[in-house]
């Protein structure tokens, strides 16, 4: 569970722009008056339902990191040419 609010201090840019464009599988609150309702979600969650979620923040992760790792190299090569 992520806040999603921009702060003054961010200049205007949104700190949480790389996981969103990611898509990253979490979940974004503007106000943590929505919390409670969606604790209650996860809690109702079956076994196999929390496994599936699991697994997907897990795969979502590995890919993530290669991604990013691809992008560092990328930007690297790009200074040497």
């Amino acid at each position: 569970i992520i806040e999603d609010v921009i702060k003054p201090a961010s200049c205007g840019t949104d700190p949480l722009a790389l996981l969103k464009s990611e898509e990253a599988p979490a979940i974004f609150v503007k106000d943590w008056s929505e919390l409670p309702d969606m604790l209650d979600r996860t809690i109702a969650m079956s076994d196999e339902e929390l496994h599936r979620q699991r697994r997907r923040v897990v795969d979502w992760y590995a890919r993530f990191k290669a991604r990013m790792a691809d992008r560092i190299d990328e930007a690297v090569l790009a200074e040497f040419k």
